[in-house]
């Protein structure tokens, strides 16, 4: 059955604590030299949490922040687009630029560490010496879950403050680590920041051994104002008339995004004698098997698979709806990015979607289950002209508003890096 996004339940305050603030300095006083940040990831792949990570690099301000990026493989779309300021560190080549043998060793090596460390966190001092990692880190950032994590908490001498960042419902994510490792190298964190406060509501009935004073929800930055630039446009999308009715789907082509659900959707809608197009934008492991998917299921002809985009805000623009297919978000980004044009949104009801579209004034967009068919039912609901131009109207006055504005975000997140790095 579909309905309307409804209000989650409200995290508590006790799950959360304020933001550190920097000690304000005396009259006259030199102003602070910046502090040195690392942020950790697995790679720059084209998923959400490494858009966010790429942008906040750019933005975070260079007068009290000198940032520098860990990676533990040298790859991913967003790393060739990061300030030049940045240095960044890795601990493997990425195998893609080698052919052969070569490539095999490479992978092989990879795995290899990567389960002997799951086992021996220690290896992590290895690796950030095999990284040529500085040891005089203020604060280290586990952005994302997983092994960047253990590099914090297994080479811990490099960094003063430590902070993990969770981005997903850890009720349903599969842990990297196990969750017995999770949660011994989360309990050596000094913060631990949720994009989501359904998300940090779920990791404390998960992990009631993790101190709440240590919780932190910060939502993540949008750049409203740059994506509708990129998208070329000064108003709430109107895409043109007289053509099918464009239904966009944006993510890495992985199992939890769950395009396959889609696709079966999509079927069912194109039965109703609808006049219909089905765009997937992403790259990832499972184009084969969707496009195979889509021809099976007869849609293959009106449905378009395009890869990763640096600047997919063009094609959001031109479409009609959104639609996340998913079995879990945290806060899924590509949702606000998308209500920051003005795109209708439908959604199946992750906690991360939910939060979103009932945030402030909302609903923005409609929940659905988790099946085909009332995936099928949100997307013909929303087709109505009435409930189109409703929503998008909704979302154009949540915009004027400043709905998700980046940089309070930003400056959130900057709070919390210099009071730890300040010793606060």
């Amino acid at each position: 059955m579909t309905r309307l996004a409804h209000t989650p339940k409200p995290v508590t305050s006790a799950m959360c604590t304020d933001t550190p603030q920097p000690p304000a300095a005396p009259a006259g006083t030199p102003p602070n030299p910046p502090i040195s940040v690392l942020f950790a990831m697995d790679a720059m792949h084209g998923g959400g949490a490494e858009k966010v990570l790429a942008d906040l690099l750019k933005h975070l301000d260079r007068e009290k922040i000198r940032p520098a990026l860990f990676v533990f493989t040298r790859c991913g779309a967003y790393l060739e687009n990061l300030p030049p300021d940045v240095p960044v560190f890795a601990l493997f080549e990425d195998p893609e630029r080698f052919r052969g043998p070569q490539r095999f060793l490479r992978l092989a090596a990879r795995s290899i560490f990567i389960r002997a460390a799951k086992r021996l966190p220690a290896l992590m001092r290895l690796a950030a010496r095999r990284a040529g990692l500085p040891r005089n880190f203020e604060v280290g950032v586990s952005f994302c879950e997983g092994m960047n994590l253990l590099l914090l908490s297994g080479a811990p001498r490099r960094f003063r403050k430590k902070i993990a960042w969770v981005h997903t419902n850890m009720a349903r994510h599969k842990y990297a680590l196990g969750k017995a490792d999770f949660s011994r190298a989360a309990r050596a964190m000094d913060k631990i920041v949720f994009v989501a406060k359904s998300a940090l509501a779920v990791f404390q009935e998960i992990f009631p051994e993790i101190p709440p004073r240590k919780l932190v929800q910060i939502y993540n930055p949008v750049d409203v104002d740059g994506i509708r630039e990129k998208a070329g446009i000064d108003t709430a999308g109107k895409p043109p008339q007289n053509r099918p009715f464009q239904i966009l789907a944006v993510g890495r082509l992985e199992e939890v995004k769950r395009f396959d659900r889609l696709l079966d959707a999509f079927k069912l809608v194109l039965g109703q004698s609808v006049d219909a197009r089905l765009v997937i934008l992403g790259s990832g492991g499972k184009l084969a098997a969707l496009r195979e998917h889509a021809h099976k299921a007869g849609v293959a002809g009106n449905v378009e698979f395009v890869p990763f985009l640096e600047n997919p805000y063009e094609r959001m623009a031109r479409a009609d709806i959104l639609v996340s297919s998913s079995d879990y978000e945290g806060l899924p980004i590509v949702i606000t990015e998308a209500m920051s044009l003005g795109l209708p949104v439908v959604a199946t009801r992750t906690t991360g979607a939910g939060e979103i579209l009932n945030a402030r004034g909302g609903p923005y967009g409609i929940l659905t289950d988790f099946t085909p068919e009332s995936l099928a039912e949100g997307i013909s609901a929303m087709r109505e002209s009435r409930t189109l131009t409703r929503f998008r109207n909704s979302l154009d006055a949540a915009r004027r508003g400043g709905f998700f504005p980046f940089g309070s975000s930003t400056a959130e997140i900057e709070r919390l890096l210099l009071g730890l790095g300040s010793g606060a």
